[in-house]
């Protein structure tokens, strides 16, 4: 886990993208492999599950360790009270 703020510069699709560093790891071996194209991610901190927004190649968008369809296309994450990041759909 790393603190917020904590991130890595990668480059995806000629942008360059911060992405929490505990995860970048993960999010660049995704899209090494070329089955999904990531959407947005998120360590979690301590506080929340690990996520990670994908699209695959029919155009589902999903979030990858569990599966879980997501119906937006974008602002994926919501910010709590303490203003930490979290996906909706992963909330426990």
């Amino acid at each position: 886990m790393c603190q917020r703020g904590d991130t890595l510069e990668v480059i995806i699709d000629d942008k360059s993208i911060s992405i929490d560093s505990c995860i970048a790891h993960k999010v660049n071996a995704i899209n090494m492999v070329g089955l999904f194209k990531t959407l947005g991610s998120c360590c979690g901190h301590g506080k929340y599950p690990p996520t990670i927004v994908v699209k695959d190649q029919s155009g589902q968008t999903f979030e990858y360790h569990t599966r879980h369809p997501i119906q937006r296309m974008r602002r994926f994450y919501r910010k709590d009270a303490d203003g930490h990041y979290f996906l909706p759909e992963r909330k426990e």
